[in-house]
């Protein structure tokens, strides 16, 4: 096993040149810094950050083992069109909201009062909410672990879909959608110690998984 460092950019190695580098049972060390970086992860690799280590998504893709551990996640602010902003919450406005939603998830966020309204937090990109974001994705990937990281401003802040022996421990996901979901045949996963912090939807999604333990949670969407 070796060592590869991701530094800033300005300072030394990419985070996506370190993945190039890096070879199956590898652990890459991840510097405190903001990585304006989309991660792509297609081997068997530990991610260890160090706090203060900043990305705007990662991705773990047919990993066979693996895991990320310290990471923030954080996507981008996008502001719903109509909306009216203010340095005090009793006086931020909400209009009626038009678009592709269910009436009632619509009448859910217009009825929210947001100090500083985080669009993209909601995967909505303008009137056709069009945009999906994901924070953290774990897809075909088997004994795999996400562990203390947090992941903020996402459709889904960790999306489990079509894997295996996965444990998600002492994560916390706000201002998503949803917080942690779990979808697409996946079995076999743990959620544990983990906080959703004032998501919009749900702080855990299970759709089509067999076998999930969800322990400790605590939500306070």
């Amino acid at each position: 096993m070796n060592f590869v460092t991701v530094s800033p950019p300005s300072v030394g190695v990419t985070f996506a040149d370190a993945i190039k580098q890096a070879v199956d049972g590898d652990t890459v060390i991840v510097k405190a810094g903001n990585y304006l970086e989309d991660v792509m992860v297609t081997k068997s690799l530990n991610i260890l950050a160090d706090r203060g280590a900043i990305v705007r998504s990662i991705t773990f893709s047919g990993c066979k083992a693996g895991s990320v551990s310290g990471l923030t996640v954080t996507g981008t602010k996008v502001t719903l069109p109509g909306l009216i902003e203010s340095t005090k919450p009793d006086d931020l406005t909400i209009p009626p909201i038009k678009g592709t939603l269910p009436k009632a998830e619509r009448d859910a966020l217009a009825a929210k009062k947001w100090k500083s309204v985080i669009a993209c937090a909601a995967g909505y990109d303008g009137p056709n909410f069009s945009l999906y974001t994901l924070g953290i994705k774990v897809k075909n990937c088997s004994n795999f672990l996400v562990e203390n990281c947090t992941v903020t401003k996402h459709t889904a802040g960790i999306s489990i879909e079509n894997s295996t022996l996965v444990k998600v421990d002492q994560c916390v996901t706000s201002y998503c959608r949803v917080g942690t979901r779990v979808a697409a045949t996946s079995t076999d996963v743990t959620i544990t110690d983990c906080v959703s912090n004032q998501n919009i939807g749900s702080g855990i999604e299970l759709f089509e998984v067999t076998r999930c333990l969800v322990t400790k949670c605590v939500s306070s969407n």
